[in-house]
């Protein structure tokens, strides 16, 4: 049984057994109007199948409601013919293993999910689906919905289109094309359509990036690539104006030399965005509003920067973009927030405690932080953060940890508190931890991005290992005799990339935590977005696969962990993996987690516990701790 709520105004719309219910009473039991009826586990209505939710929308609700309340939108999620994986747990009092079926294509099979999109009229009981670009139509339905937003039609185009319309972001398979459509109960409209090729660089759709639409009075506003003065290609956002064919045309830009990360709000009647940025700072978010938004000179101001030392923080904006609050974050300080009027910005006020009282007093010596940003041999700038542990003196010598994430469009630069694990590796043992966001990282347009595509963790390994070269040349109190790398997941699969390319030179002792080992064993969405199809880039796949490079780690420390339950990145990967290593002779310690999925759950104390072990223990680092 699989239930989930949507209420709006009196009515709600329910999911029983992945079947979609209306009810226009929720008190008068037995009232509920069933508007689907095939519904099975392989055939989801309303409910995100695992690929779909985990890679595309980011939630299971997959039911969009118009504003009016009489237009439902809903996705049909047919995994049947989709290949299934068995996850495996155990349990005391049972002879045998459970396995759990999920259906998870892998990148490259023919049969990934094929969605639906419908939408159904309240006023007569009425489904009609909402069909997809013809482009899409051609092929066998493999293509992907990454969002949907009801729009209220412009005045002037309200009796040729009616007064709301269902707008939907579409991509391709290999998610380098977005369609835009307009659909109604009669008919589809093609709105716009955006490649991601542009000045001869490719990257890919990133369906977060949508995560946002922005209704105005006469379209609507989207984050889109676009190019800019200084050659390279942002985030920004797009005005797109409504015709009265129902295609689209861009009005209006907003953005300057830099991504937008988030768009919050807009205010049609002073025509006023708000959106969120780092700028062109290291590790910083800002709050920003864009005035007069959907004209050609759009005036582009800072919020945060009104505020005193606010140049990190947590936004949230009303609906109707009048009012935000700014809640002020740094490393181990008290948070500030603030209400401020986004029309008239000076007018601020702190809402909260009062923060000249003295703070809550700490129980532990506090680290501390330096932000910096490094010339790579390639030319690349890269953004590092440092945390040095307390009582620091840098006429001493301390270990290295490097903490590697390194997913496409990710960050790991951040000016917030790091996670409790990694404060006690560096408090508790003296250890440095440094973050470097090398090639593939956000936030800094196309120009660091789109060297990864295709080439995933080729880049990123070499930047990480140039980058902490150029670290301990240029700091005497980093060891450069006792420097390991940690990483979980993408992570996991670059901290090995480090360890097989750099062989020892630099890192000596590797700690990879549920690694993917080869991308031909990853799901379709994620892999085919940044590695494009197999069949096409089969050179790219085997050249990234560390499959091949696994004699290149006899010369490190290597530690691997996985999740036996993991449903995201399988165990099969660090099994293949150890399968390797153990057929090469390669000394390696590996720890299998029973029951214990991607986030390892409550062995994830345990692990923490042998990581620490291993790299104080004499194959890395050496530490004698007090316990």
């Amino acid at each position: 049984m699989c239930l989930t709520l949507f209420i709006e105004r009196s009515f709600q719309i329910f999911i029983h057994d992945y079947n979609i219910y209306y009810q226009e009473d929720p008190e008068n039991p037995g009232s509920a109007i069933q508007i689907t009826t095939s519904g099975q586990k392989d055939l989801r209505y309303g409910i995100a199948d695992w690929l779909n939710e985990e890679e595309i929308l980011s939630k299971a609700e997959a039911v969009w409601w118009s504003d009016s309340g009489r237009y439902i939108s809903y996705a049909r999620y047919d995994d049947r013919d989709v290949n299934k994986i068995y996850v495996v747990s155990y349990s005391f009092g049972n002879q045998y293993p459970n396995y759990e079926e999920i259906s998870y294509p892998k990148t490259g099979v023919v049969n990934n999910p094929f969605t639906n999109l419908y939408i159904w009229d309240k006023a007569n009981n009425q489904v009609v689906e909402a069909m997809p670009p013809d482009a899409l139509r051609h092929e066998n339905q493999s293509f992907y919905v990454l969002q949907n937003k009801w729009l209220h039609m412009p005045s002037s185009l309200q009796s040729e289109l009616g007064p709301e319309r269902l707008l939907t972001i579409w991509s391709n398979r290999e998610q380098t094309i977005a369609y835009f459509t307009l659909c109604g109960v009669g008919d589809c409209r093609n709105v716009h359509q955006q490649t991601f090729v542009i000045g001869g660089q490719s990257l890919w759709v990133e369906p977060g990036e949508f995560e946002v639409i922005l209704e105005s009075k006469k379209g609507f506003f989207v984050v889109l690539p676009r190019k800019y003065s200084d050659l390279n290609i942002y985030n920004h956002i797009a005005h797109i104006e409504l015709l009265p064919t129902g295609v689209g045309k861009i009005r209006s830009w907003v953005g300057g030399a830099f991504d937008i990360v988030k768009v919050f709000s807009y205010d049609a009647v002073s025509d006023t965005l708000t959106f969120a940025s780092t700028g062109s700072r290291i590790a910083e978010m800002k709050l920003y509003r864009a005035y007069k938004a959907t004209t050609k000179t759009p005036v582009i101001q800072s919020l945060s920067s009104l505020l005193p030392n606010c140049n990190n923080g947590h936004f949230t904006v009303s609906p109707t973009g009048k009012r935000a609050t700014i809640e002020c974050q740094s490393e181990f300080e008290q948070n500030r927030l603030f209400l401020i009027d986004v029309i008239n910005p000076n007018d601020y006020y702190q809402i909260g405690p009062d923060t000249s009282e003295k703070p809550p007093e700490l129980f532990f010596d506090l680290p501390e932080f330096s932000y910096e940003t490094i010339t790579l041999p390639s030319g690349y700038e890269a953004e590092v953060r440092i945390m040095k542990p307390p009582h620091f003196n840098k006429d001493d010598k301390y270990p290295v940890l490097v903490e590697v994430y390194g997913g496409p469009n990710s960050n790991r630069v951040q000016r917030s508190a790091p996670s409790p694990q990694l404060l006690s590796l560096c408090s508790s043992y003296g250890i440095v931890i440094i973050w470097i966001d090398v090639r593939g990282t956000a936030r800094k347009g196309w120009n660091i991005k789109a060297p990864v595509y295709k080439h995933l963790g080729e880049y990123e390994s070499a930047d990480t290992i140039d980058g902490t070269n150029l670290l301990l040349d240029k700091y005497p109190y980093l060891d450069r005799g006792n420097v390991a790398i940690f990483g979980w997941s993408y992570g996991g699969y670059l901290s090995t990339w480090v360890g097989a390319n750099d062989q020892g030179n630099t890192f000596k002792c590797i700690v990879s935590v549920a690694p993917v080992t080869n991308w031909l064993l990853y799901d379709s969405a994620y892999t085919e977005r940044y590695m494009g199809m197999p069949m096409e880039n089969l050179a790219g796949y085997n050249r990234t696969s560390l499959f091949n490079v696994a004699e290149n780690l006899r010369n490190v420390r290597y530690f691997l962990a996985h999740g036996e339950m993991d449903d995201n990145v399988h165990y099969q990967n660090s099994g293949l993996l150890a399968y390797k290593l153990q057929s090469k002779l390669i000394h390696f310690e590996q720890y299998v987690y029973s029951n214990a999925a991607h986030s390892m759950g409550d062995q994830h104390q345990h692990l923490f516990r042998e990581i620490a072990r291993f790299l104080s223990s004499q194959a890395c680092f050496h530490i004698e701790v007090e316990q």
